[in-house]
């Protein structure tokens, strides 16, 4: 299975170098690859391996590509990224559906409820991000929070903006809550090892390193059941640094899907 998964991601990586440059072709890289094998490891575990079948097995490997290699569409051929991988996969498995049959809102949901996962990046093509966004999180009776970044470039620069902003996060994810951010680019450098999932564990508790400003660095509790999405709309991407996106798990939104 694994060895599988390497050369669809070796023959996919090919294909997005031949379609990028300035950094872009990094959208999916080894984060995606590596969360690629662990979610369908998880659930070959949970199936119990030995006694699966191999269409079992197929469909784990279609569901993790699904939660992992979305969010790209191919500007030169207006194929979206899974359609692209789905088809090197089809080269182990004839009856993997190549259409781009994509359940968006299924996954999304499936991303807020595994508190396994990374966290989310939406790419938004339209309004309907935000309101897709806190139905399913309503359906789902997660509490959430909405952080819209001020439209003042003035806000953006000041250093006072960032902390009161900052300061608001840190009280929130120490809470069973979700955080949705949308334009707020000035504040996400010093979020990186909490989009990282990159906590030190104190007494069977999380903490992760917040940069308050620019002066001092702090460790904030993390509620094991805190989770936060990104927003970007899809005109800005491509001003978004790829170690950024590798971050996340990526999923499009808009009305075609």
């Amino acid at each position: 299975v694994y060895e599988s998964l390497g050369d669809i991601y070796y023959d996919y990586k090919q294909y997005l170098m031949s379609q990028f440059t300035n950094g872009f072709e990094e959208f999916h890289g080894n984060r995606d690859f590596y969360h690629l094998v662990k979610n369908v490891a998880r659930n070959l575990v949970k199936e119990n391996t030995n006694s699966i079948s191999q269409n079992e097995k197929n469909y784990f490997i279609k569901k993790g590509i699904e939660r992992n290699f979305a969010g790209l569409v191919f500007e030169s051929t207006k194929e979206t990224s899974l359609k692209r991988i789905k088809k090197y996969y089809r080269y182990f498995d004839d009856n993997v559906e190549i259409e781009d049959k994509y359940d968006v809102k299924d996954i999304l949901g499936q991303n807020i409820e595994d508190l396994k996962s990374r966290y989310l990046l939406v790419i938004s093509k339209s309004s309907i991000s935000e309101f897709l966004l806190k139905t399913i999180l309503k359906e789902k009776n997660k509490e959430y929070i909405y952080y819209k970044g001020s439209p003042f470039k003035e806000d953006l620069k000041s250093e006072d903006y960032i902390l009161k902003i900052l300061n608001k996060i840190k009280v929130n994810m120490e809470e069973e809550k979700v955080l949705i951010f949308n334009n707020l680019e000035s504040v996400y450098p010093f979020l990186y090892d909490l989009f990282n999932q990159n906590f030190i564990e104190v007494g069977k508790k999380n903490y992760a390193k917040i940069t308050f400003g620019y002066r001092d660095n702090i460790y904030s509790l993390v509620n094991d059941k805190f989770r936060c999405i990104v927003i970007i709309d899809d005109d800005k991407i491509r001003k978004e640094e790829p170690s950024f996106l590798n971050r996340f798990e990526k999923h499009m939104i808009s009305f075609e899907n």
